[in-house]
């Protein structure tokens, strides 16, 4: 929206500032939506024709860093010739900022130059610095665009599935010191979901377009992590639609870049056997680039020739020859984890009526990843993959990843509000005995609350194996009344613990953002025959509404379900 428009209202508009930082560049985005005002943060850099990276989009902000030298440790959109500073992105700064645990960093080789600083205090420094930086550019044009007339109230930001609180904290605190307000005022939601509120929100009818799907598995296939996450859409007559995530969001480490970085790890070898001296760091970088322009026609079930390598120096051409079983197997190296956890995950949603794939991602568009991924989904039975690719077109068409995470914030309810259009709760069963031998969960629920409504369902355990678990309907019809909740219309809330055989009931209210589950057990008197049902246990588990998700879930935001205090669990009798 152009500044003119915004101007034209006295009233300083309260806006979320969606912040997506990726491996080669960042992007930003405002939105209001009670101002209904929509913004992309443009990058208007003199110095954008001087970003070099062939994967560098105009009008976003870079992510390159230098922090092993002496020299400024981020440039911004000024770029160094290749290997005359070691530079590194700022997507990893925070793999050595919070001291990350071993099994996350073992997951990005491409972070490698990072580890071997781990612990070094003056390192650390640099890459802090570095990273204000990159957010101190953003929040400056951020400033330029709202000028006197908008005020950013709230900051989101994505980051890959699989990091901890511990990288949510460090973004938190480094954001909200360039604004008026704390850290509780810094969301997060992960890049998948991000990209699935951008998706869901802005491009319905592109998606529609796939089939007549309502379960959607999106995965995500960035440079250097995949990330995944299942949302499920209710369309209604008149057309418009309402969704939710319906499974916890995954991800990990490797990609094309990983891919690159062992490729460039082999010109090394390969160009000491060829010319009998050491790679510079230069000389590495550039035939790293010089690959990733042209990787598309290499890789597993693609071009059978070996991959030949050229590079200028002094006016002279410098080639060295890959095999192709090299390439191939730097390749695998660099998919299997990523590919591993697709497979998983597409297994889970087997033969699920109304599911389909969603693919995206620059790495995604990989021949062999798509092949791969193709394989997959007919195994499962799965329609797709669906690509995203030409979905999303104009002059800044990278944004929309920062863009779905400030409509998942800008626009979300409280708990109050998403049980008030029609959300329901239920109980579901999992029989322990040997008929059930695959261990599947009961297609139904049986209802326990919902708007306006309740019900004391009573369940029979008759077998020490027998597991229930707490579910959620988000969009349940009026109409059904306490009928039970089909299992396809719902995600998980939180599993119950294990309770000794016999007759329960159970009753479920919304009581101060928390939920109140009683539980009931009927029991015979020591003395005679009557039986009689008195309550056995109360749990209070406290709610919140995820935006990113666009549900409510068990827990507090910032804080994992082991550190949320369980309020008031005892025994009634």
């Amino acid at each position: 929206m152009a500044d003119s428009q915004v101007a034209s209202s006295e009233e300083r508009k309260q806006m979320t500032l969606g912040i997506d930082i990726g491996s080669v560049s960042s992007r930003a985005y405002l939105f209001s939506h009670t101002a209904n005002l929509r913004m992309p943060v443009w990058n208007p850099s003199r110095d954008q024709n001087r970003m070099e990276h062939p994967k560098f989009e105009k009008g976003d902000f870079s992510s390159k860093c230098y922090p092993f030298d002496e020299g400024p440790p981020y440039l911004g959109q000024t770029t160094v010739p290749d290997g005359e500073r070691l530079s590194t992105s700022l997507k990893y700064a925070p793999y050595v900022l919070v001291q990350c645990s071993d099994d996350i960093l073992e997951q990005y080789m491409t972070a490698g130059l990072l580890k071997a600083h781990q612990h070094n205090l003056a390192f650390e420094q640099k890459l802090l610095m570095a990273l204000l930086d990159l957010f101190q550019t953003i929040v400056y044009r951020v400033r330029a665009l709202c000028k006197n007339k908008m005020d950013v109230t709230e900051v989101v930001m994505t980051v890959p599935a699989q990091w901890t609180l511990e990288f949510e904290d460090l973004y938190a605190k480094l954001v909200s010191s360039f604004f008026s307000f704390g850290p509780s005022h810094v969301f997060f939601c992960t890049e998948t979901e991000a990209l699935a509120n951008f998706l869901l929100r802005c491009c319905p009818e592109e998606l529609e377009e796939f089939g007549d799907y309502h379960i959607y598995l999106f995965l995500d296939f960035g440079g250097h992590n995949m990330n995944g996450c299942g949302f499920e859409v209710r369309r209604q007559s008149e057309g418009n639609g309402t969704f939710c995530r319906i499974n916890e969001p995954f991800g990990a480490g490797g990609g094309s870049e990983e891919w690159e970085e062992r490729v460039a790890n082999l010109c090394g070898a390969h160009f000491k056997t060829t010319y009998e001296r050491e790679i510079t760091p230069k000389q590495r970088q550039a035939y790293q680039d010089n690959f990733s322009r042209v990787k598309g026609r290499f890789g597993p079930e693609l071009c059978t020739d070996p991959t030949i390598l050229h590079i200028q120096e002094n006016g002279d051409s410098m080639a060295i020859t890959i095999p192709k079983h090299e390439i191939d197997q730097a390749w695998e190296d660099a998919h299997s984890r990523v590919l591993a956890l697709a497979a998983d995950h597409i297994d889970k949603f087997t033969n699920r009526p109304g599911a389909c794939v969603i693919l995206s991602g620059g790495t995604s568009r990989h021949a062999t990843v798509h092949s791969r991924i193709t394989e997959l989904c007919t195994k499962a039975g799965i329609p797709g993959p669906f690509s995203t690719d030409g979905m999303v077109s104009g002059p800044y068409s990278t944004v929309n990843i920062a863009q779905g995470a400030a409509y998942a914030v800008g626009q979300r309810v409280t708990v109050e509000e998403f049980f008030s259009r029609g959300a329901a709760i239920g109980i579901q069963m999992k029989q322990g005995g040997g008929e059930n031998e695959e261990g599947l969960w009961d297609d139904t629920a049986r209802f326990v609350m919902g708007v306006g409504l309740e019900s004391e369902p009573e369940i029979k355990i008759v077998d020490q194996g027998d597991e229930l678990q707490l579910v959620c309907d988000p969009y349940r019809s009026q109409d059904d009344g306490t009928s039970d909740l089909s299992y396809l219309n719902c995600y998980v809330l939180l599993p119950l613990e294990k309770i000794s055989k016999g007759r329960y009931k159970f009753t479920c209210k919304l009581e101060d953002n928390s939920l109140v589950l009683t539980r009931w057990k009927t029991v015979k008197l020591r003395k005679g025959k009557r039986q009689v049902t008195r309550i056995d246990k109360r749990y209070t588990y406290p709610v919140y509404f995820a935006p990113g998700a666009n549900c409510v879930l068990i827990g507090e935001p910032g804080k994992t379900l082991t550190e949320v205090q369980i309020k008031g669990i005892r025994r009634m009798g």
